[in-house]
């Protein structure tokens, strides 16, 4: 279950995941791309139902984590990945509305998919659930770009503390890669 499916990384792991015969629900704020992901998982021969989700809200997040229950029987594997970024601003620029908006989606939304995806999978007998980080936010380089890499690379605090028996929690920073989300901030 990929959140910010409809592109990026999270479009490229549900494509992924589909190519290893993965049963998914794609979730992602953007309808169209959502559904277009769908459809391309389902070229690839697998199953795929898109769910409209905005993470900063509990109730979608809920309901990504119940339409894979109702579908499959079970969630096994969940991909904290959705996220946004804003142009790059000194921390004294940054409007507070901005500065809610990145953390309620880059920090909150993994927290609440998180809060969802666990009974889930305790229900299930274990699963995994990965999260994106960014190493940015992790030095000191950080301070010359946006709150983007200070949000996400609080997701570790998340992750590391939420461990449970039979449910892998992992943090997983990629690369530098060219998408909406990277490069809206330009």
């Amino acid at each position: 279950m990929p959140t910010g499916a409809g592109s990026g990384i999270g479009r490229a792991t549900a494509l992924a995941f589909a190519s290893e015969g993965a049963r998914l629900i794609v979730g992602d704020v953007n309808e169209p791309d959502g559904l277009a992901t769908v459809a391309a998982v389902q070229e690839r021969g697998a199953e795929a139902e898109f769910v409209r989700a905005d993470v900063s809200r509990s109730g979608d997040c809920a309901a990504m984590v119940e339409r894979a229950l109702r579908r499959f029987g079970r969630l096994d594997v969940a991909f904290n990945n959705a996220g946004i970024n804003l142009p790059v601003a000194p921390i004294a620029e940054v409007k507070e509305s901005d500065w809610e908006r990145i953390l309620a989606i880059n920090l909150t939304g993994v927290y609440l998919c998180m809060k969802h995806e666990i009974p889930a999978m305790k229900r299930g007998g274990g699963g995994a659930i990965f999260a994106i980080i960014t190493s940015i936010g992790l030095t000191g380089i950080a301070s010359r770009f946006s709150i983007v890499p200070r949000s996400r690379s609080l997701v570790i605090a998340i992750v590391v503390t939420n461990r449970v028996e039979n449910i892998s929690t992992m943090q997983t920073r990629p690369g530098t890669t060219l998408s909406t989300v990277s490069c809206s901030g330009l």
